[in-house]
């Protein structure tokens, strides 16, 4: 189980590596300072990652209950319920975001 997730981590770190690489190559391109990258909105990203790190907590959780249940072999189910419950927490992020969006385009055009 440990090396599943030690294996788990380290591709999440090279995908999260190459793709602020991808960034601020784009940035240079550009012509813009790539040294400090600015994000938009950090409240947003913030929710997403805390929605996802419960979503995974959750998945060790159910995980652990569906191993001592016997249901599922138990690698099988950490990583399962991992990946079930950290996607759940995505696509809920996803939803929270586009009703958000939403919501501010509805309160720009009665402003109008």
């Amino acid at each position: 189980m440990t090396e599943l997730f030690i294996i788990f981590a380290a591709v999440a770190l090279i995908v999260y590596v190459s793709q602020k690489h991808k960034e601020r190559m784009t940035l240079i391109k550009k012509g813009e300072h790539a040294g400090k990258v600015q994000f938009k909105d950090n409240k947003s990203e913030l929710f997403t990652v805390g929605l996802f790190l419960v979503g995974i907590a959750l998945g060790f959780i159910v995980g652990s209950i569906v191993a001592k249940t016997g249901v599922l072999n138990s690698d099988i189910s950490y990583v399962s319920m991992i990946m079930l419950f950290g996607g759940l927490a995505l696509l809920i992020n996803n939803l929270v975001q586009k009703k958000e969006a939403k919501d501010e385009l509805d309160s720009a055009d009665k402003k109008q």
